[in-house]
């Protein structure tokens, strides 16, 4: 059975997509079991934002299997291009929304209704958990590459450490070729483009604290949000759309009525409907598949589960990590399918065999991240706080003796 037939049946993309969850389900389940860290980070997650760490690893993952026949495709075609399935499309575009709501919700849910914002304790906070990883990843980034170019400098050295900063910085600026490999972002299958917009939101919030702080109450900050959501799609900005549609529905959390309607059976239905009805749209970078999946979202944010799904510890592990799952694993595929390539294996593979190879990259990339996630991140957050925790004690060390003078 050939790997292209994902991009025509619906029956197989979903029973590809359902292998890899379930290795990566299940491989994170028994780490649950068997690491006192894991067990232990899983428990304080419980506590958080409905179902959204859940969410979380369900969509690196997907983003995961979207890249694998994306690979596939430019690995044996030489084009990385988008897929003929709505399903595997939805896997990449859809999920990146999705994860631009969770971060325009989390954060807004800080901001709006003018309450004060530490903004150092913030950023810093931001900072600390997001860049150690980074750096790390950017570093294989670039040994890859030299790896690629036969340990040569193909351009000028002051060039190559520039090419390299603009990745360290998130591509915020740019995303240069390094070293004159060409597209260095297949390396990564591309993925630290939205960690840019991540960083443009950030960068935004005391704006935005600024724009919400004179509403008095839930409705008028909601129809201000409704405002932005009407120019951002005004001016063809898709990228802000998500965040703004994170944002609507932070504010609408706020209000009492939220859980009464989105906690119904009708709304869970509805949610539901929309979650299905993406399929409708192939391209899932488009406005209508943002709204259903924001209604989706909406009820993962009043606590729905997939039946429980997202409740699982299993998945919850997955969303702790996500960060490390999405930034890595491109890099997995990349070396195997080369590997294979290089073998003469990969034109040979069929769906079956293929959904394997992915499996076991699968089980390493959930590894790697989970040793990432406890030796790099975890440290990171605690430094963070220590140092938001320390600055905090000083400043009130310092008030006291001002009182007392």
């Amino acid at each position: 059975m050939p790997i292209n037939i994902l991009e025509n049946s619906l029956f197989f993309g979903l029973g590809y997509a359902f292998v890899i969850y379930g290795v990566a389900f299940l491989l994170s389940a028994i780490l649950v079991r068997i690491n006192v860290t894991v067990a232990t980070t899983v428990s304080k997650t419980e506590t958080r934002y409905g179902s959204i760490d859940g969410l979380r690893g369900m969509l690196a993952l997907g983003v995961f299997i979207h890249h694998s026949v994306a690979a596939y495709g430019y690995f044996s075609f030489g084009i990385w291009t988008s897929s003929e399935s709505a399903l595997l499309n939805h896997l990449g575009a859809t999920t990146v929304a999705v994860f631009f709501m969770i971060t325009a919700f989390l954060f807004t849910s800080r901001v709006v209704l003018g309450k004060p914002v530490n903004w150092y304790a913030l950023f810093l906070t931001r900072i600390t958990r997001l860049t150690p990883l980074y750096v790390i990843f950017v570093a294989f980034v670039a040994l890859s590459v030299f790896s690629l170019t036969n340990w040569e400098l193909r351009e000028p050295l002051f060039e190559v450490i520039g090419e390299i900063a603009h990745w360290l910085a998130f591509v915020f600026f740019a995303r240069p070729d390094i070293n004159g490999l060409d597209k260095t972002w297949i390396l990564v299958a591309g993925v630290n483009w939205s960690l840019k917009f991540e960083w443009i939101f950030y960068v935004f919030l005391p704006v935005i604290y600024l724009i919400f702080k004179p509403c008095k109450s839930v409705r008028v900050a909601a129809l201000l949000s409704v405002v932005l959501l009407i120019v951002t799609i005004a001016i063809g900005r898709l990228y802000f759309t998500h965040f703004v549609l994170g944002m609507l529905i932070a504010i609408l959390y706020k209000h009492p009525n939220f859980f009464k309607v989105t906690r119904s059976w009708q709304y869970r239905c509805l949610a539901a409907l929309c979650a299905v009805c993406l399929l409708l749209f192939k391209d899932g970078s488009a406005t209508a598949p943002a709204f259903l999946a924001a209604v989706a979202f909406s009820a993962v944010v009043s606590g729905a589960s997939m039946w429980g799904i997202l409740r699982c510890k299993g998945m919850l592990w997955l969303g702790e990590i996500s960060y490390g799952v999405y930034l890595i694993h491109g890099l997995f595929l990349y070396w195997v399918l080369t590997y294979l390539r290089a073998q003469g294996v990969l034109a040979n593979l069929g769906l079956i065999p293929y959904a394997l190879v992915v499996g076991g990259i699968a089980i390493v990339v959930v590894l790697v991240a989970s040793a990432a996630h406890i030796f790099i991140e975890l440290p990171g957050i605690r430094a963070g706080k220590q140092i938001v925790d320390r600055r905090r004690c000083s400043s009130a060390v310092r008030g006291q003796a001002d009182l007392c003078s």
